[in-house]
C-alpha cells in the first residue's frame, strides 16, 4: 500500500541506482597517499518503484536538514555523519557493494576496472535481485553530452546481453545528481572507499548494517 492505495504491478518493479567511488590508498602511519594504488567501489541502492517517490521526498527533507547537497565528497565530517545516520533510518531501500579485492595501479584505465565490477554487478542485479531498470550516475557533462565513459557502460551491458548473462526486458540508463535516489549510492560508495583506503574508517560503520552484501572482485 502507498498512502492507502494498493500497489499496482508497475509499483512492484525493482529499481537499482548505482554510483561509484575511487580513491588512492593512504599510508597507515603517515596518512599520506601511498604508492600501492587505489580502490574502486560501486554501490547499488535497490528500491521498489512504488516506494521511489516516498524515498525521494525523505531525501529532499534530509538535504534541507543537512543544508548541503548530499554528495559525499562535498560534505564535511559532521555532514557525512548526519547524512549517513539519517539515510540509514529510511527503511524502503537495500544496498549492495561491488569492490576491488585489492588496490589497483593508478595507471590502469578507470574504464577497465569499472567494466570489471559492472560485469559482475549487472547480471547479479538483473538475475538474483530481479532488477528491471538500472540507473547509473552519468560521468558526462552538459557540455560534452553522452561521453565515452557512459558509452563504455552501455558497451559492457550489450556484451552481457549478447552472452545471455542479462535476461531480456532489463534496461540501463544514466542520470545525474538531480536524482535523489543516486544520493544513497553516492554516500555509501564514498564511505566504503574511505574505509578501504584508510582515509576515514569511522563513516562506513554508520551505514554498514544497511548493506546486504559486498562482492569482492579480482581486478
Amino acid at each position: 500500500m502507498k498512502g492507502g492505495i494498493p500497489f499496482t504491478m508497475s509499483d512492484l518493479e525493482i529499481l537499482a541506482f548505482l554510483d561509484e567511488s575511487k580513491k588512492p590508498v593512504r599510508d597507515a602511519e603517515t596518512g599520506k597517499v601511498a604508492t600501492s594504488g587505489e580502490h574502486y567501489a560501486v554501490a547499488a541502492a535497490i528500491i521498489l518503484s512504488g516506494e521511489a517517490d516516498k524515498v525521494r521526498f525523505q531525501l529532499r527533507q534530509l538535504l534541507n536538514k543537512v543544508g548541503h547537497d548530499l554528495h559525499y565528497s562535498q560534505l564535511g565530517s559532521r555532514g557525512r555523519v548526519s547524512a549517513l545516520t539519517d539515510i540509514a533510518t529510511i527503511n524502503e531501500w537495500d544496498a549492495l557493494i561491488y569492490e576491488t579485492s585489492r588496490s589497483v595501479p593508478v595507471q590502469r584505465p578507470e574504464r577497465r576496472t569499472r567494466a570489471r565490477l559492472l560485469t559482475v554487478a549487472f547480471p547479479e542485479l538483473a538475475h538474483r535481485q530481479g532488477v528491471r531498470k538500472i540507473t547509473l550516475e552519468t560521468r558526462a557533462t552538459p557540455v560534452k553530452g553522452f561521453t565515452t565513459l557512459d558509452e563504455h557502460d552501455h558497451a559492457t551491458w550489450r556484451s552481457l546481453i549478447d552472452r545471455g548473462l542479462v535476461p531480456p526486458g532489463r534496461v540501463i540508463v544514466h542520470g545525474d545528481k538531480t536524482e535523489p535516489l543516486l544520493w544513497i549510492a553516492d554516500l555509501i560508495a564514498g564511505a566504503r572507499t574511505d574505509y578501504l583506503c584508510g582515509v576515514d574508517r569511522s563513516m562506513y560503520p554508520l551505514i554498514a548494517h544497511r548493506v546486504t552484501n559486498i562482492s569482492v572482485i579480482e581486478c
